[in-house]
């Protein structure tokens, strides 16, 4: 603790034991009087400290503990419950206060698909520097693992899997604080397309269809060609749904569709060639005839 005496008063700091005294957020002044009449004290301060460029605060304290939260050169005033003046201390404190930090938001919040990707982070709103970023596979930052980069904008790149992100700031000697974090979701690719292999069959019978199975994504069933209608197969969703064509002859292309997320869909086609049914065989009437007749 800092403190001087002189005629029996004293005015020191509490909160630290260097002048000036940096210091985060606040400083703690304590004065005290032997004369039991002084009761408060009135804070006088300064930007510069400079002879005439004090300036006293409006209300007095009460003698003992205050607060101090601006940067400048500080002496108090002693006083007794008639406002009548004894003396001013006889030190003064040069203190330089830091505001607390402030870690601000980070904007940039997407879904990505895995592979080549890029994210642009932006940080905003703090009070401080940034001192580093950091990632985390869960919100709360559980194993974080730090960033070199000081700036407010961060590029997150080529991720494969989900990851949060935040800031961490400083504000002069005040301790470090974090943004709020910001999530990256990331789809992964979908299984490849393979519609199955072509077939031809006959306008009276139905064709079971043979495509893959997703293990990532979902697959869907469209149709074009001699004819578009979905409600010729049994399910648009099953990679084994059921083709029933219409009546007459016609090419029919099938179209599985496998896809997730954000992330380029995979497609691929199977064709389907549909042989009207053959016109009914009449060979005619039976008959008799001499085998000198035709």
């Amino acid at each position: 603790m800092l403190s001087f005496q002189g005629w029996g008063q004293s005015f020191s700091i509490k909160t630290g034991n260097e002048a000036p005294l940096s210091t985060c957020n606040r400083v703690t002044f304590n004065a005290s009087h032997p004369n039991a009449l002084v009761t408060q004290v009135y804070i006088w301060s300064s930007l510069d400290g400079s002879v005439g460029s004090y300036i006293k605060n409006n209300t007095p304290n009460l003698i003992g503990d205050f607060n101090a939260y601006i940067t400048g050169y500080y002496k108090v005033e002693y006083i007794d419950d008639f406002n009548v003046s004894y003396g001013f201390s006889s030190q003064v404190y040069q203190i330089l206060i830091d505001v607390l930090s402030v870690g601000g938001s980070i904007s940039g919040s997407t879904t990505v698909c895995s592979g080549s990707n890029s994210s642009a982070l932006t940080l905003s709103g703090i009070t401080g520097s940034v001192t580093k970023w950091q990632s985390s596979t869960d919100a709360v930052f559980t194993t974080p693992l730090d960033i070199s980069n000081t700036t407010s904008s961060y590029s997150a790149n080529n991720l494969t899997s989900k990851l949060y992100y935040r800031a961490v700031v400083k504000n002069g000697v005040c301790a470090t604080t974090n943004s709020s974090n910001v999530v990256i979701n990331v789809d992964d690719v979908p299984t490849t397309s393979i519609a199955g292999t072509a077939d031809v069959i006959c306008a009276s019978n139905t064709k079971t269809l043979a495509a893959n199975t997703p293990t990532v994504g979902v697959g869907a069933w469209t149709i074009s060609g001699t004819g578009s209608n979905i409600s010729q197969l049994s399910s648009t969703s099953s990679a084994s749904a059921i083709f029933t064509p219409p009546s007459g002859s016609g090419i029919y292309t099938m179209t599985w569709t496998i896809s997730n997320g954000v992330c380029v869909a995979s497609s691929s086609n199977v064709v389907i060639n549909v042989d009207a049914v053959p016109t009914t065989s009449i060979a005619g009437t039976a008959d008799v005839i001499c085998a000198s007749n035709t």
